[in-house]
């Protein structure tokens, strides 16, 4: 998550190996869950009149297959509208789906995904702490989970580095198969910040690697982005991204906290919180690249780096990239990577981690990120 920028019964596992009910990732094995759903406009409806939370007590321990972990408003209602209680005709959710707080640590709803039985959390706030404590929370409860997926949005590496890897573009999805927590590598000095030593972890869990290891062979992704893109259209062209060295504060006037600095590349809180075209930033400095073919939406496998902070430096992004092969910046990992749990993250680009980004792109982003989850599901669990 990159936040606060501008505007039923345990079902039976598949079997080990390459997962046989990958078939439900083709949406062969979920013909029928709301085909308004799976269109561009249903998973661009606002799911605004979310129902109250209900204070409850928490649901049996060892009643879920799995558990998502979303921070902001918009990654979890773009789960929400990917659960079996959705009804797409309606935007409303069916008394069956039932909500719950917890001591003030998450508040969680309790639903189904393809039959299977889950945790839908909202954390209280983004970054690794409160994903640390939350997903503490829930081992602890639910030791029994199969599967914990983190869902939501990241920003992404428009040109990685150093990987087979073609460009990233807005909308595009990122599964994590390592995590970098840099925060943790970083030597602060008053003249820069430096990197320690540190090194790519990725999950032990045989059964994610498996997977994994299925969504690397071209071929096998390539059918599962044929079924993402009959579900979900972009709605326009993506942005191109700027140089690293072309930043974002007020041009042609100064700011009104005299801050923004064309020399510094300092910006105010203002400029931050404004898009490129009212500070002024300037169309033709836009990278010069091709947009994504056909306008398909991908799917990439790779390595993320996270830390509790924003990600706004595009010099250090493209360190990190080049020196670690990573896709993607996110807030949460850090907080939940370390936990022996089966961790997967899932999120969709909404910004190419640098001092231009802004939330218009952050629901689009999210409602991808969310379909992806929803088939990831049926390819580790199958159908409930």
């Amino acid at each position: 998550m990159q936040p606060d920028v501008p505007d039923g019964s345990s079902a039976s596992a598949p079997s080990p190996g390459v997962p046989q009910s990958f078939a439900t990732v083709t949406g062969q094995n979920d013909p029928d869950h709301g085909q308004a759903r799976d269109t561009a406009t249903a998973l661009h409806s606002n799911y605004a009149a979310a129902p109250a939370i209900k204070t409850g007590a928490n649901p049996a321990p060892s009643s879920f297959d799995l558990a998502i972990i979303t921070a902001l408003d918009c990654e979890f209602n773009a789960v929400i509208k990917q659960l079996d209680e959705f009804d797409a005709s309606t935007g409303e959710l069916h008394d069956s789906a039932k909500f719950y707080t917890s001591s003030n640590i998450l508040s969680f709803l309790q639903g189904h995904i393809l039959g299977h039985p889950l945790l839908l959390a909202k954390l209280v706030g983004p970054g690794d702490v409160d994903a640390s404590r939350s997903v503490q929370y829930i081992a602890e409860k639910y030791p029994e989970l199969r599967l914990v997926l983190v869902v939501g949005v990241c920003a992404g590496v428009a040109k990685p580095v150093n990987t087979n890897i073609s460009d990233i573009y807005i909308g595009d999805v990122i599964i994590g198969s390592h995590i970098l927590s840099y925060a943790k590598g970083a030597l602060f000095t008053p003249e820069e910040v430096k990197m320690r030593e540190m090194s790519l972890q990725g999950s032990s869990d045989m059964k994610i690697q498996s997977l994994l290891g299925y969504l690397r062979n071209e071929t096998l992704l390539g059918r599962v982005e044929k079924r993402l893109n009959e579900r979900v259209t972009r709605p326009s062209e993506p942005e191109k991204p700027f140089p690293a060295d072309y930043h974002h504060f007020h041009r042609g006037k100064p700011c009104s906290d005299g801050v923004c600095n064309p020399q510094t590349g300092r910006a105010c809180e203002g400029a931050f919180q404004a898009l490129c075209s009212v500070v002024g930033c300037e169309d033709d400095r836009r990278l010069d690249r091709p947009g994504p073919d056909s306008g398909r939406i991908h799917i990439r496998l790779g390595p993320y780096a996270s830390a509790p902070m924003i990600m706004r430096d595009p010099t250090r992004r493209d360190q990190l990239a080049e020196r670690f092969g990573v896709l993607a910046f996110e807030m949460e990992l850090g907080g939940v990577w370390d936990f022996n749990m089966p961790v997967v993250p899932i999120k969709g680009v909404c910004d190419y981690a640098d001092s231009h980004k802004n939330k218009s792109s952050q629901q689009f982003a999210a409602d991808t990120a969310a379909c992806v989850m929803r088939m990831f599901v049926g390819g580790f669990l199958g159908t409930g």
